[in-house]
């Protein structure tokens, strides 16, 4: 990818000969990359295959932080208070696979292990032998980083709804309940 741009407000130019244009003006945070994309346009006078999907803002911080403290909680629950048995990180990796968002992939076997250290987690669905070499289907799930505000609020949703089904109803879990409500209601 050369660039990624964000852009509001388009419009669209029809010419005289029935040519459009279609005009978006950037943020000034995108200006210096919009002139160097320009300059390497120019240069390179290649064409440019352009994608646009509508902006995602990125999960917050303080979404991450109350992933992770209903995740505390949820051990510490599980674990009755006993040292051991189950993490926080345990409970996160069920989550992605279960509320998470994941890709599918179709991997040749030579590259799988390489594949498997750019997600979070890999499930091998199905295996094919294609020209007498072995692929595999696979899953792929991406870690909570990678979120924007929507997915992350559907997998705080799924662990709420973990600790609500396991009976886990702390204090913390109510005010970090209440935080959350307030905070989802600022979404778009």
């Amino acid at each position: 990818m050369l660039a990624k741009l964000r852009v509001k407000n388009p419009t669209l130019k029809i010419d005289f000969d029935g040519g459009y244009e279609l005009v978006f003006p950037l943020y000034q945070e995108d200006k210096v990359k919009a002139r160097n994309l320009f300059n390497a346009m120019k240069l390179n006078k290649k064409e440019l295959e352009i994608k646009i999907d509508y902006f995602k803002k990125a999960r917050s911080i303080k979404q991450n932080a109350l992933m992770w403290d209903l995740l505390d909680e949820f051990a510490k629950f599980l674990n009755a208070g006993r040292t051991g048995g189950i993490t926080p990180e345990t409970l996160y990796a069920r989550a992605l696979k279960k509320y998470g968002v994941a890709e599918f992939a179709f991997i040749k076997e030579a590259a799988l292990e390489d594949f498997k250290e750019a997600f979070k987690d890999v499930l091998v669905i199905d295996k094919e032998i294609i020209k007498g070499e072995p692929y595999f289907h696979c899953k792929c799930y991406l870690g909570s980083s990678t979120y924007n505000t929507v997915q992350m609020k559907n997998l705080i949703d799924g662990i709420l709804d973990e600790m609500a089904m396991a009976g886990c109803e702390t204090p913390e879990k109510i005010d970090l309940e209440r935080e959350w409500k307030s905070h989802i209601e600022k979404l778009p």
